[in-house]
């Protein structure tokens, strides 16, 4: 008796199909934290870009008006931070834009984390960044720039303590004075 049976049977279609379904599970997985790491890597070209605007825009002025997302005329905010009437991070945190001091070029940068968007992970690739000469960061508001902050990124040391650094679930704002 001959067998002429042709194809694959129901077993051996559902054993390619898990296969399969495995390992796209897995890609989808990779990307999505390869996305995640962009925005974070974004969020710091944002802000990394901004300051660096404003630094050689007002060098040589003596004082200077802060811009916002409705009213930037010198183009100082890059576009990607403009949301409508508000400028958000890549990461999709509201950013403040605050002066430092009355008579100085001060200024703070905040990313604001009222929706817990900043995990631990972002909050210490942020924070552990170089910011360049004259930058003050600190997690939490503007208010934890003190006199005993110090100048530059914070310390990856730091940045993991469980009181002062970056939390895991947890309100991660972080705030720069920029001199």
């Amino acid at each position: 008796m001959k067998n002429n049976e042709k194809g694959r049977s129901m077993i051996e279609m559902l054993g390619v199909l898990s296969i399969a379904g495995i390992l796209s599970m897995s890609g989808i997985a990779l990307y999505s934290k390869a996305l995640y790491q962009r925005k974070i890597s974004n969020t710091i070209d944002q802000v990394s870009e901004f300051m660096t605007n404003m630094r050689n825009y007002y060098r040589n002025r003596r004082s200077f008006e802060l811009p916002s997302a409705t009213y930037d005329p010198r183009g100082l905010i890059p576009e990607s931070m403009i949301m409508g009437n508000e400028l958000k991070s890549a990461l999709g945190t509201a950013i403040k834009i605050s002066k430092g001091g009355e008579n100085t070029k001060e200024f703070y940068i905040e990313l604001i984390d009222e929706d817990k968007k900043i995990d631990q992970n972002a909050c210490a690739k942020i924070v552990t960044s170089d910011w360049g000469k004259n930058v003050w960061v600190a997690i939490g508001g503007k208010s934890n720039i003190t006199s005993n902050t110090k100048e530059g990124p914070i310390s990856v040391t730091d940045a993991a303590n469980q009181n002062t650094g970056c939390k895991r679930n947890a309100n991660n704002s972080i705030s720069f004075l920029v001199k």
